[in-house]
């Protein structure tokens, strides 16, 4: 998930790309597979919902900790991707399901990830990245 910012020129990218003008041209086009790619009009609400409900980064100061050693690997992860995300968007329980599936996206993008020990590489610790996300999670 992008923050709002950052939305409105990767999804300028996407309908380009969706109408068969981008860089994948034509075959990005057959790959709709019959999907009609958004009118103008669409297009402008589908930005609009997609800007509301982005990712809202993470306020350091309201979680300094995230400077800290206990925030490195979470620091670390995340930031590869998208903006910090803020902890009280899940709840305790729900942020290691969160960290798993990201960890599976990291692999298929070829990010740094834990699993794969190389002592020239920074190794994230899962750990500790739930650790800090479930002591700021959303009550409840």
């Amino acid at each position: 998930m992008h923050h709002a910012a950052k939305w409105p020129a990767i999804f300028e990218r996407m309908v380009v790309r969706m109408r068969g003008r981008g860089n994948l041209g034509e075959l990005m086009h057959e790959m709709m597979a019959g999907v009609e790619a958004p009118t103008t009009a669409e297009a402008e609400i589908l930005l609009a919902y997609l800007r509301k409900y982005s990712q809202r980064p993470l306020d350091p100061n309201k979680y300094p900790a995230v400077n800290l050693p206990e925030g490195q690997s979470f620091k670390l992860a995340c930031r590869q991707c998208h903006v910090l995300p803020d902890p009280q968007r899940h709840k305790a329980s729900e942020w290691p399901a969160v960290v798993a599936r990201m960890e599976k996206n990291m692999q298929w993008m070829n990010r740094v990830v834990s699993n794969q020990p190389d002592s020239r590489e920074i190794q994230l610790k899962v750990e500790e990245i739930n650790a800090f996300l479930v002591k700021y999670a959303r009550k409840g």
